[in-house]
């Protein structure tokens, strides 16, 4: 009894202290997409993601609005980039993005945050009916980031770089800017 007990507890012990190290893995971690910093000509509009991935696994990132959950960048790496921030993207038509879509160009390039953050501002600005509510493409959005890592404990995420949020560590914290995300 005691034998299986400790058992237990030495994978629970184990499966824990294994996954310290990707805090982001399944969160939602809360940030803004501010459109001011995305549109600025002086912001390099460099993306992607730095990590280790390990044969046949994955690191995958989703940002999506939180008011009609629509998506504004998503990119994934299958091989381990970094030193450079690398990603592909997804290609969706408006259509397949609901509501928050209707305005986004046909078709759509997940990581073309310029193209999703005018299509979401100018969704927001026409639902409410009023005229100068504030400065087109000045808005902060709120946003929420997903991370989907696979194969767990042995891919690992090193960081995220997005136009307009800026640079994300591995445990979901914000990077101070310096000359990566400025010209």
């Amino acid at each position: 009894m005691m034998k299986q007990y400790s058992m237990k507890m030495l994978f629970l012990l184990g499966f824990c202290w294994g996954g310290a190290s990707q805090n982001l893995l399944g969160q939602k971690i809360d940030a803004t997409l501010d459109l001011s910093q995305a549109f600025s000509p002086k912001v390099d509009q460099k993306n992607g993601i730095k990590g280790e991935v390990s044969p046949g696994g994955f690191i995958n990132v989703t940002v999506r609005e939180k008011k009609k959950r629509t998506i504004l960048y998503e990119t994934r790496i299958v091989a381990t980039s970094l030193n450079d921030y690398a990603g592909t993207a997804n290609t969706y038509k408006p259509k397949d993005l609901g509501q928050g879509g209707i305005y986004y160009p046909n078709p759509w390039q997940s990581i073309e945050v310029k193209n999703s953050g005018f299509g979401i501002d100018k969704y927001y600005y026409d639902q409410t009916g009023k005229i100068n509510i504030s400065p087109f493409l000045s808005t902060k959005i709120d946003v929420e980031i997903q991370v989907g890592i696979r194969p767990k404990g042995k891919t690992t995420l090193h960081e995220i770089l997005i136009p307009g949020i800026g640079r994300i560590d591995a445990k979901g914290n914000k990077i101070p800017s310096d000359s990566v995300t400025s010209k």
